[in-house]
């Protein structure tokens, strides 16, 4: 299995978790809050979402990475 086959399925099946899943969370901000003798963690989380067609481009892309490296040169 050559290189362009390996990234080809990793793009695959990045695209169909991307299109299953589209909202991906993500940590933005983490700070500490000091009140007498208690502390406490606030973390702001940013939810970022991938539009589907995004999703289709990146399958296309695996799956011409794929055919590409089922060749032989």
């Amino acid at each position: 299995m050559s290189f362009r086959s390996v990234v080809g399925l990793i793009l695959l099946a990045a695209g169909i978790v991307l299109l299953v899943h589209p909202n991906i969370s993500m940590r933005s901000k983490k700070g500490d809050l000091q009140v007498g003798s208690a502390r406490a963690i606030i973390e702001t989380r940013r939810i970022v979402s991938v539009p589907k067609t995004a999703s289709w481009i990146v399958i296309g892309c695996g799956a011409v990475l794929i055919v590409l490296g089922s060749r032989r040169s």
